[in-house]
């Protein structure tokens, strides 16, 4: 979405329709050249942005979606959010590590997923079986990592992990083509564990209350910095 509509002409046509649903063709031109206008109208039109009757325009709801996401004349890009899991029998966690770059030398959490729009708890627990062969009956809310990764000094990911745990599960491991899970001890001195694995293992073990952390991480060394824990 954001690669499609990320131009001026047709930003500026989708905010004078939020402000003023149902205008006419002048309306919507202003001082813009007619030529170029009328391409960059025309591709709303096809993909369904905006819609017309005889003489006006209007959004349709995929257009009233997308300004949503408008601030300061441009889409505003949203961080990924990811539901993340550990689990864990008190004595040992389970980790897992990506066999895809590019963080393929570090273990992490349990098992982990992107949000998607309308997916529920159920969706969730039922990716989780067909991902691992764990059936997962529980799990609680733990914190919330704001994780950005910089690279030469540039932002090039951003995710928020919601984080939970259990310890209430059955089934065995299966094998899959992109991860590899691996038990370890809870204080598992592993070098190629990522560092916020290591600081949410130590808030879910050493504490009891939810958490917050707001993160920098390198993406060349993966150290991570603290910017915000909340307080």
């Amino acid at each position: 979405m954001q690669e499609i509509i990320q131009n001026s002409i047709r930003i500026n046509i989708l905010k004078k329709l939020m402000n003023y649903n149902y205008l006419t063709f002048t309306d919507l031109l202003g001082n813009e050249k007619s030529s170029l206008f009328n391409y960059h109208l025309k591709f709303l039109l096809d993909k369904d942005y905006i819609k017309k009757d005889e003489k006006r325009y209007e959004l349709t709801d995929k257009g009233k979606d997308t300004c949503l996401f408008l601030d300061d004349n441009q889409l505003v890009k949203q961080p990924i959010s990811v539901f993340l899991l550990i689990i864990h029998d008190n004595k040992k966690i389970l980790r897992s590590r990506s066999l895809k770059e590019p963080f393929k030398e570090f273990w992490g959490a349990s098992f982990f997923a992107k949000f998607k729009f309308g997916q529920s708890n159920k969706d969730i627990k039922n990716k989780i079986i067909s991902r691992t062969g764990i059936k997962v009956n529980d799990y609680k809310f733990r914190g919330i990592l704001n994780i950005k990764t910089i690279k030469n000094n540039n932002l090039i990911h951003h995710h928020i992990l919601h984080i939970f745990e259990t310890n209430s599960f059955k089934g065995e491991l299966k094998s899959i083509t992109d991860r590899e899970h691996k038990w370890f001890d809870i204080n598992d001195k592993e070098c190629n564990i990522f560092p916020e694995s290591k600081l949410i293992s130590k808030e879910i073990f050493d504490h009891n209350n939810s958490f917050y952390y707001e993160l920098e991480r390198d993406f060349e060394t993966g150290k991570i910095n603290l910017i915000d824990n909340g307080n």
